[in-house]
Formats: C-alpha cells, structure tokens, sequence
C-alpha cells in the first residue's frame, strides 16, 4: 500500500466516527421533529371551518392595524387614510 492511500484510509478513519457521532447525537430532536406533527394529525381533533375563519381574520387584524398607524405616521396622503380625515373616511364609505 503506497503511502496516499495510507494517508487517506488513516483520514477517513479518523475523520468519519466523529462525524457519525453527531449525526446520532442529532438523531432524537430530528425523530422529535417528525413525531410531533404526526401525532397532533392523529389526535387533534378537525376544527370548524367557522372556528378556522375567526383565527384567520384575528391574524390579520394585527397588521392591518399596525399597518394603518405607520401609515398615519408618515402621513402618506394618498393612501387615503389620514388621522384628521378618519372621521370623514368612517361616514362616507
């Protein structure tokens, strides 16, 4: 055996198993990982699409809202939202 190929079978014993042991070190927070979303598919229970809706349109609420205020902020006139007209705004859709 030439000495490259001593070298080389030396690297990949040496560089391999400590390799290996991370992997099996990461090994249960990926199977964690997996399981999770299985198990709550399994067991959880189908939501009404009324209930899906309300939680959509509470999600959205919050950006909207912020968006507005930063909007009022800066005063961008032309999105036609202003904090002096918001009353105008309110009675003539």
């Amino acid at each position: 055996m030439g000495f490259l190929e001593f070298v080389v079978m030396r690297l990949f014993a040496l560089g391999c198993p400590p390799s290996w042991v991370g992997r099996l070190a990461d090994w249960p927070g990926k199977v964690k990982g997996w399981l999770k979303p299985a198990w709550s598919w399994l067991w959880d229970k189908r939501l009404d699409p009324d209930q899906i809706l309300t939680e959509v349109v509470r999600q959205q609420e919050n950006p909207i809202e912020a968006l507005k205020k930063a909007l009022a902020r800066i005063g961008n006139r032309r999105s036609g939202y202003h904090p002096q007209h918001q009353q105008e705004l309110a009675e003539h859709p």
